[in-house]
């Protein structure tokens, strides 16, 4: 099942593209690929959304190979998405992570808060 799907918002930035999808033979874990910057302009409609995914998926893997850009506010988005899955029992994983954005994970003490994965989407 693959579906593309603007993140909800009253005026969407382009900036910031989400395609999701279920990873074939497990229902548990959907998969969010993002592209773009998560950033004070894309950042509500994003955690709006990953909080949506994180209450009907336990497992959601966000391959982030092609998020160019996230400052504090994006780090906000993914850090709420993560407390709704853990509440559920469940954990959110990045994976492809560029080296920027590893940073700014690594900086504010996130990256122990998420699994991370380097190569593939397999949680």
């Amino acid at each position: 099942m693959m579906l593309t799907m603007a993140a909800p918002a009253t005026d969407p930035d382009p900036r910031l593209d989400t395609t999701m999808r279920v990873a074939p033979g497990d229902g548990e874990t959907m998969h969010l690929a993002v592209h773009g910057e998560l950033d004070l302009a894309t950042w509500a409609a994003f955690r709006d959304l990953l909080v949506s995914v994180a209450d009907l998926w336990p497992r959601v893997v966000i391959d982030a190979s092609g998020l160019t850009f996230c400052d504090a506010r994006g780090l906000a988005a993914l850090v709420a998405g993560a407390v709704r899955a853990e509440r559920r029992g469940g954990r959110i994983t990045l994976a492809h992570l560029r080296p920027n954005v590893a940073k700014v994970l690594r900086l504010a003490g996130l990256d122990r808060r998420f699994g991370l994965l380097a190569q593939g989407l397999r949680p």
